[in-house]
């Protein structure tokens, strides 16, 4: 079963907001148990006090058995009063008795004798207090929790006639909780219904966006590419931006790529028709042997021509292309290749000046093909000027400069931005490869090549980083 974004985060929520109900819910019932006893003792505790202070320290002092009736009954009724709870979450009971925890019978005019249960009440309280030394604890019986408070009793001339015994059962304080606990656990569970609704939201939100970026994605592996909007936060807007920047980029290529096919298929028709024709006219005699073979060859070095500056252009936007990298003298390449030019521009009467400004400038790069981007452009400003090329040298804070000019007809219209693509051929172009070839090596280094009219003629101007020289 596939474990989508939804679901794991619908999961994870669910799996915390039910372990907070189950730690809030033993949290709450351990913290309000513990309250709830320790504030029932305090009751008790307050209710001793009051025992004390208006029966045994009272103008009614405690009277023995043997006292008049009269007397006793108002003793027992300022006990009475005394014993009244502050609070009804309580229902305290008290019994006497003396220094040999014996029970006294309370008042037998004025109480009902106690019952089994109250007796067995008070010698757990007897056991487990006043054996144990204890004034105030809580403890079970029969299944039932109950809490108690031990108060001695002093007589006025400071003997003590026994002990206060006050206990009280814990049954509303359990019925109490259980109804706190039932509407904890009704708010809990509302509060968890509704985190879980927002952590579905927050899901599908997060979801819906990435689903259709997926099925975006999928139409994009069909040549699709469409751009495409969906609402969504900053980071998945983000990731749909730059999706859609290279469905454009892809686009271009695939259709940049089309048009090489249809131009590179165009470029091998020519050649190859004509040496076709010329040796069919070989073959039926129409044409002259040697007149034929001339062009035959011509066209057969032009076509090796383009295919191997198709490969090379080919290798060049390989990933794998290796890249020598040295320190190259930029003076020194360019004088190496104008001398190398220099028998195409004397057939051409083009003369080839040279201008170094200042200090020698060096660049890091791959030498032969540094030379082979060079020798491209100055080859092409050769075919296209009148008289003159001119490659000027300099060096600007850390750039290499180089300016390449002629005084030929300059550009046509917009021809500027078409120049570098390839198999764009000017009037006297060859292949359309060389320049295309040129710029592709400039950004392998992070360098640049800018062409534009000038006054006179055409300029190319190209920029690599320069290195300090040691």
């Amino acid at each position: 079963m596939k474990t989508t974004i939804k679901k794991r985060i619908f999961t994870v929520n669910l799996l915390t907001v039910s372990i907070l109900l189950v730690i809030t819910a033993v949290a709450f019932k351990l913290v309000a148990r513990s309250y709830l006893i320790n504030d029932t003792i305090k009751q008790l505790r307050r209710i001793a006090s009051r025992a004390e202070e208006a029966v045994f320290v009272s103008p009614h002092p405690f009277r023995r058995l043997t006292d008049s009736e009269t007397a006793q009954a108002q003793s027992y009724i300022d006990l009475m009063l005394a014993m009244r709870p502050p609070s009804s979450s309580i229902n305290a009971e008290y019994a006497i008795i003396d220094n040999n925890n014996k029970l006294i019978t309370p008042f037998k005019h004025f109480d009902k004798k106690p019952s089994d249960s109250d007796l067995k009440v008070i010698d757990k309280i007897i056991t487990e207090g006043l054996n144990k030394k204890l004034s105030e604890f809580t403890f079970y019986d029969s299944g039932y929790q109950y809490a108690a408070v031990i108060k001695p009793i002093t007589l006025p001339d400071g003997t003590k006639a026994g002990n206060l015994l006050i206990y009280s059962s814990l049954d509303k304080i359990n019925e109490m909780q259980n109804r706190i606990n039932l509407i904890l656990f009704v708010i809990l569970l509302i509060s968890a219904f509704f985190v879980l609704f927002l952590s579905n939201s927050l899901a599908k939100k997060i979801s819906d966006p990435l689903t259709a970026l997926n099925n975006h994605i999928k139409s994009m592996s069909e040549l699709k590419f469409n751009t495409f909007q969906v609402p969504a936060d900053n980071e998945i807007q983000e990731l749909v931006q730059n999706i859609n920047l290279m469905a454009e980029k892809l686009d271009t290529h695939n259709k940049s790529q089309k048009l090489f096919l249809q131009n590179a298929s165009h470029e091998f028709r020519t050649p190859i028709m004509s040496i076709q024709s010329h040796a069919e006219g070989i073959l039926y005699g129409v044409i002259e042997g040697p007149e034929a073979a001339k062009i035959i060859i011509e066209e057969s070095k032009r076509l090796t021509h383009m295919v191997e500056e198709l490969l090379y252009l080919s290798r060049l936007d390989a990933i794998e292309e290796v890249y020598q990298m040295e320190k190259v003298d930029m003076k020194g390449l360019i004088q190496d290749t104008c001398q190398r030019l220099s028998s195409m521009s004397e057939l051409s009467h083009v003369s080839l000046h040279m201008d170094f400004c200042g200090s020698n400038a060096y660049v890091s790069g791959d030498l032969d093909k540094l030379e082979r981007c060079i020798a491209n452009v100055i080859s092409n400003c050769i075919r296209y000027a009148k008289s003159c090329v001119e490659i000027r040298l300099t060096k600007q804070n850390d750039k290499v400069i180089i300016t390449i000019s002629d005084d030929g007809p300059g550009f046509d219209k917009d021809e500027e931005n078409q120049i570098f693509k390839r198999f764009y051929k000017g009037k006297k172009g060859n292949t359309g490869l060389g320049l295309a070839i040129s710029k592709s090596i400039l950004e392998k280094h992070h360098g640049s090549i800018e062409a534009r009219n000038i006054n006179e003629g055409a300029q190319f101007i190209i920029e690599l980083p320069a290195i300090r020289q040691q």
